[in-house]
């Protein structure tokens, strides 16, 4: 079985991002024979979260999922958005009951399958407003025996 070649796009920030995404990732998924493309883009909406149409703008320019983290929530029309867009991905290791999910992918013939996590070790206080009601997303705080520095 052949490999598959994977791209990875980090973060896509702002218009001239997006741009430079939509205008570039067709030519390199032909040019490089690229089987899967993974997107970042949680700062795609001028460095605060994603909407519904720029979500819709990078999966039609080719990428087979888009990764997030916490300045998701930062657009309020993404979170009923989640539900509907399964190449979508908010971080795994969100709590229950948080829009989304955090693993998806499929490229045509072949398999792939991205799994989206939060990495921070510091504490995470954001919090996302859905319908009227403040809900805290995740709080993660660094192991007692890390030297590890943020």
């Amino acid at each position: 079985m052949p490999a598959i070649r994977i791209l990875f796009l980090g973060d896509v920030v702002g218009e001239p991002g997006r741009k430079a995404v939509i205008e570039q990732l067709p030519l390199l998924k032909q040019s490089e024979g690229l089987d899967f493309c993974i997107v970042n883009g949680e700062n795609s909406a001028g460095g605060k979260g994603i909407t519904p149409r720029i979500a819709i703008d990078l999966l039609r320019a080719g990428a087979a999922v888009i990764t997030t983290g916490d300045h998701v929530w930062d657009q309020q029309e993404i979170v009923d958005y989640f539900p509907t867009e399964p190449r979508l991905l908010r971080p795994l290791n969100y709590p229950e009951g948080t829009p989304g999910g955090g693993s998806g992918g499929v490229s045509p013939g072949r398999w792939a399958y991205c799994h989206s996590v939060e990495s921070k070790v510091t504490p995470v206080a954001r919090k996302m407003k859905r319908k009227g009601e403040l809900i805290p997303l995740v709080t993660m705080a660094r192991p007692s025996n890390s030297s590890a520095t943020s």
